[in-house]
């Protein structure tokens, strides 16, 4: 009389571990095989499922012993010994990597062939296993399951996109620092989606790489989980104060602006830190996070404010007043410029262009300038986040020029080089 799998499994997990956790990822283990080999039939000439050693480890880095458990059990065969270790689970043979393959024994598969009954009853059970794998696997599981230098080539081949090159960036689930399960695991796990390229809306690029935590306000860095042709991506470059920045150079076709105080304008935004600047005028100091932070967000509060300046009941409300005086003291042309800026309507309102014409500039010179100029001379494949330059381990080592240098060579001040 022939067993239920799913209930021998279920007795193998019991006595190989009465740890909830470990039983539990003795069972995933069990159906990632059965559904490759009984499911999906993803078998080579003889009938073997090549998997990965890497999709094991998103389960547990435990795996070699359950493995050999379910071995031992009979519940699985492999076209290699168990006891025999390669590199990732792949044994390079004449230049080829042979992933080791899993079958499950012919007592359950014949199942399928002689009662079709019990073979709907297991696919029946499928379905609630479904349910039974945790969000964290399921998270994982999501990820890309063939080995990273497969998705490399992929990427070689194609044409450098800056709007598609998301799409192939690959998580290092090594990397991660948050607990299986936790809210914070979950929340990254919504946001990652690994098909999906970056949209572009009012002259900006957003992608769910956008969307995650870069290490700024206490948050943990997540993105720095995450891989491209296999390497670690990195942040390489953010433009300081961007907004002032591509300010100094859209007011240079602007007949408003009084050409001596650009040139000065310019001078200190390529030789001085501005929120510095406007700190020391309000008398604080800069390198307080919190004094910085406040400054930063009291200045886009002042830059977006239509026609007149005013205080609106914001947090760093303290500091506009300041920020006010300091640009009408010493730019007044550019105050001026800035109190005048165009207007449209948008959404049936009447809207400051001055943001749109940030990111079109913004745009402009760090996606379609700067990371082109990378790709064509070094052969390296940039990512962005708004002005900030990201860049794999194994490519920034192919640069040889600072990034910093390209972008004010790419922005080309008038007064300033």
């Amino acid at each position: 009389m022939k067993k239920d799998l799913f209930k021998v499994v279920d007795e193998c997990a019991d006595k190989f571990s009465t740890n909830k956790r470990t039983n539990a990822n003795y069972k995933k283990i069990f159906y990632l095989i059965y559904n490759r080999n009984v499911i999906e039939k993803r078998n080579n000439d003889y009938g073997y499922a090549e998997i990965h050693s890497l999709e094991f480890k998103k389960i547990t880095r435990k795996y070699s012993k359950i493995l050999q458990d379910l071995f031992d059990h009979n519940l699985i065969y492999t076209n290699r010994p168990l006891n025999v270790g390669h590199t990732l689970g792949a044994k390079s043979i004449g230049g080829d990597k042979i992933i080791r393959g899993y079958k499950i024994d012919r007592f359950f598969d014949s199942i399928q062939k002689d009662e079709p009954q019990s073979f709907h009853q297991i696919q029946t059970n499928q379905n609630k296993i479904n349910s039974f794998f945790s969000f964290s696997y399921s998270f994982l599981n999501s990820f890309p399951n063939l080995p990273i230098n497969k998705g490399a080539h992929f990427l070689r081949q194609e044409k450098y996109d800056i709007e598609k090159i998301y799409q192939y960036i690959q998580v290092n689930e090594d990397s991660i620092t948050y607990e299986r399960g936790s809210k914070e695991w979950e929340e990254l796990a919504k946001k990652w989606n690994k098909h999906s390229p970056a949209k572009k809306s009012r002259n900006r690029i957003y992608s769910w790489f956008h969307s995650i935590h870069g290490g700024n306000n206490g948050h943990e860095n997540e993105r720095s989980f995450f891989t491209l042709n296999g390497s670690t991506l990195r942040e390489c470059f953010d433009v300081p104060a961007c907004n002032f920045c591509l300010l100094s150079k859209m007011l240079e076709d602007n007949k408003e602006v009084d050409q001596h105080e650009l040139m000065a304008f310019q001078l200190m935004i390529k030789t001085e830190y501005i929120y510095g600047k406007i700190a020391e005028f309000i008398g604080v100091d800069i390198r307080d996070q919190i004094v910085k932070k406040n400054i930063k967000e009291a200045c886009q509060h002042w830059l977006n404010i239509r026609k007149r300046y005013k205080c609106n009941g914001m947090k760093s409300d303290k500091y506009f007043t300041c920020i006010d005086q300091y640009f009408n003291t010493h730019f007044h042309s550019i105050y001026n410029a800035l109190l005048n800026w165009r207007e449209e309507e948008y959404n049936g309102k009447i809207t400051k262009m001055l943001w749109d014409d940030f990111q079109k500039v913004e745009f402009d010179i760090i996606s379609n300038k700067i990371c082109t100029y990378l790709h064509k001379t070094y052969e390296v494949f940039p990512v962005t986040v708004h002005d900030a330059i990201y860049l794999t381990d194994d490519d920034r080592e192919k640069v040889k020029e600072k990034i910093e240098d390209i972008f004010w060579k790419e922005l080309n001040l008038k007064y300033v080089k």
